[in-house]
């Protein structure tokens, strides 16, 4: 099973964070504004992680798991999603500076 490297709160909600040894992880989110929070559902984005540092990552549209974020999805669902980024070939680190 899958362990977020950080929980907290956002938007009067949750967000749970995923870090891969490939650089790619997860923001999973249940808030007022995620597809799905009304019928206690999460909503999955694909994160690219530049650096160590784990609050330095920009979501990603460019990877085969999906184009978008993923809304609507059970426990099962957000496992099996985080299998497939996992993995995901290794990106390097990049630098926004």
């Amino acid at each position: 099973m899958h362990e977020p490297i950080l929980t907290r709160p956002l938007h009067n909600g949750t967000q749970k964070l995923y870090r891969f040894p490939n650089n790619y992880g997860a923001s999973v989110v249940q808030h007022e504004f995620s597809h799905g929070n009304k019928e206690n559902l999460w909503e999955l984005a694909v994160i690219q992680f530049h650096s160590e540092a784990n609050e330095d990552y920009t979501l990603t549209y460019a990877t085969p798991v999906t184009d978008d974020v993923i809304g609507n999805c059970d426990e099962a669902q957000i496992h099996y999603l985080l299998e497939h980024i996992e993995q995901l070939p290794p990106c390097p680190p990049t630098n926004l500076s």
